[in-house]
């Protein structure tokens, strides 16, 4: 069994799904919209919005997350789609969705920043002008400053799963290498993939230029303000630079 198939079997158990991220993204989109979620890995995610009367697209590059997430989520309303998030804009049509979500760090698993800036630009052409793109990476800001080399572990009664950071020499990107412990036969999984160290400003300007007018930065689901000190950077934005979300 692969990482990522390993993954899929105890995803749950190492992200389960977080109630605040749910509050977060319903507030400002009414029941029966339209919703993408991009990495939405097993589905909890999808399948909580679906249960509130949302219409929603959950889209993976694994295949094994898709398998999972159709398996245990069968619900009116919602789809998954093994598919590349950077052919989003060949899959649907513009001004489809009034809701965009890409949570969990996905964003930094691009190949490079030319194709994080790509992504946003066709979120931005599959959208409703009044549509919402709700957005997640850790923050890179703190990661470089601080020369942090880890994260911290997850653990309970089925799992443990280590997480480490190697940051490059230039600073623009990290080396991301995981361990996954499962508890009731002791198989390890581990897995190393290189990760974009995108930090606040650059975000900033790949919004803006994807034409996002109404950008809010906040340190987490909480929506506490945003600051350098924080986990992870939460980004609202909208395209049209309205008072109110």
């Amino acid at each position: 069994m692969d990482f990522y198939s390993a993954i899929s079997r105890y995803y749950n158990y190492i992200f389960p799904l977080n109630p605040q991220q749910v509050e977060f993204i319903t507030t400002g989109l009414s029941p029966g919209a339209k919703i993408l979620e991009v990495g939405s890995a097993t589905g909890n995610l999808t399948r909580t919005l679906a249960e509130k009367g949302y219409r929603v697209v959950g889209i993976d590059l694994d295949k094994s997350m898709v398998k999972k997430a159709r398996e245990q989520n069968s619900y009116p309303g919602l789809e998954y789609w093994h598919m590349n998030m950077l052919e989003v804009d060949r899959k649907f049509e513009k001004k489809s969705f009034s809701g965009v979500v890409c949570l969990g760090n996905t964003l930094v698993h691009l190949p490079s920043r030319e194709k994080i800036s790509d992504f946003i630009k066709k979120t931005a052409e599959i959208m409703d002008p009044k549509g919402l793109f709700f957005l997640q990476i850790v923050n890179y800001d703190r990661i470089l400053r601080e020369k942090i080399s880890e994260l911290p572990v997850i653990e309970n009664e089925k799992v443990k799963f280590e997480r480490f950071y190697d940051i490059s020499q230039s600073k623009k990107s990290v080396l991301f290498r995981t361990r996954l412990c499962v508890k009731n036969d002791n198989r390890v999984y581990e897995q190393e993939v290189n990760l974009q160290a995108l930090c606040r400003g650059e975000l900033e300007r790949d919004l803006k230029e994807a034409g996002f007018k109404r950008i809010e930065f906040f340190g987490d689901f909480k929506l506490t303000p945003y600051s350098r000190k924080s986990p992870a950077i939460v980004v609202r934005a909208g395209l049209r630079n309205s008072e109110t979300f």
